[in-house]
């Protein structure tokens, strides 16, 4: 009698968890929730494990979590779900039961190369207003005694921008502790490196130590 009173508990607690699992279509709303800046969700329940998922939320958005929650969302098992949220286009999966981040973060790390990419445009140029955009403190970037590019020459330098390699340098683990991650240009005898954080919702580059940006390469 006690064994079958244990398996009948068994089974009770077992289809007490499936029913309060969430649906694949939760877990997905959930996710890009997160994204979105809504904080009180449990992000083990919803993403696979990986160390950069504190990259993923974005600046709390009130309009585009709304259209979130009313979104119709309809996922059967494992799948990909795409859906346009305001001027954004998300890109989510799910596999197992929880979501797959690697899409998310893809987006993540090709925003961090256009916000370098950006700056290097700007330095060219010399334009600090530009500059500012990318930097948490402008006046502490310098440069080199090389000259600033013509307006004339820069088609020329977007092609040469695009070539660069950006490549992270820093520890995954250590930069979930930092909240900034690290990355490489081939700028310079030994290449210089640029850190970023998020500053008030906003990826730019830290340049609160100072940073010195190397330009010679662009005129051999």
């Amino acid at each position: 009698m006690k064994l079958l009173h244990s398996i009948l508990a068994a089974t009770f607690v077992a289809h007490t968890a499936l029913a309060a699992a969430d649906e694949p279509s939760d877990i997905v709303r959930k996710s890009i929730l997160y994204a979105y800046g809504v904080k009180d969700l449990k992000v083990g329940d919803i993403f696979h494990p990986h160390d950069d998922l504190w990259m993923i939320p974005h600046k709390f958005d009130e309009e585009s979590v709304k259209a979130v929650k009313a979104m119709d969302i309809t996922v059967d098992g494992d799948s990909v779900f795409t859906r346009t949220v305001g001027r954004a286009l998300i890109y989510t999966e799910i596999s197992k039961g929880k979501v797959a981040p690697e899409f998310y973060l893809k987006g993540i790390y090709s925003q961090h190369e256009r916000v370098i990419l950006e700056f290097l445009y700007a330095a060219l140029l010399r334009d600090k207003d530009e500059i500012a955009k990318f930097t948490s403190d402008a006046d502490k970037i310098t440069f080199d005694d090389t000259p600033k590019a013509a307006w004339g020459d820069m088609d020329v330098y977007i092609g040469v921008l695009q070539t660069i390699p950006v490549v992270r340098t820093s520890d995954a683990k250590a930069d979930a502790k930092e909240k900034s991650v690290t990355y490489r240009i081939p700028l310079g005898k030994k290449g210089t490196e640029i850190t970023l954080r998020r500053f008030d919702g906003s990826w730019k580059i830290d340049s609160s130590k100072g940073l010195f940006v190397p330009m010679e390469f662009f005129w051999r």
